[in-house]
């Protein structure tokens, strides 16, 4: 897995649990969760993806993306 994947999938699950533990939208701790499965089976970097490119992946919807973009670009 590419490190920049090992390092969202990090992220995605610390934003998981903080949402979780700070009684947060069970959907959201789910979303979170699975985003993070998702870029940790990816074979491609995510760095390298277009926002359209991760939406196109299944269990990626346009917020996710969004926050991976941001992620990867700053």
């Amino acid at each position: 897995m590419p490190s920049a994947n090992a390092a969202l999938a990090a992220i995605f699950e610390d934003m998981a649990r903080l949402t979780e533990v700070l009684g947060g939208n069970g959907f959201k701790v789910n979303a979170f969760v699975k985003a993070a499965r998702v870029v940790e089976g990816l074979e491609q970097d995510v760095a390298g993806l277009s926002r359209a490119e991760l939406v196109a992946i299944p269990g990626v919807g346009t917020g996710t993306a969004d926050r991976m973009r941001e992620f990867v670009d700053t």
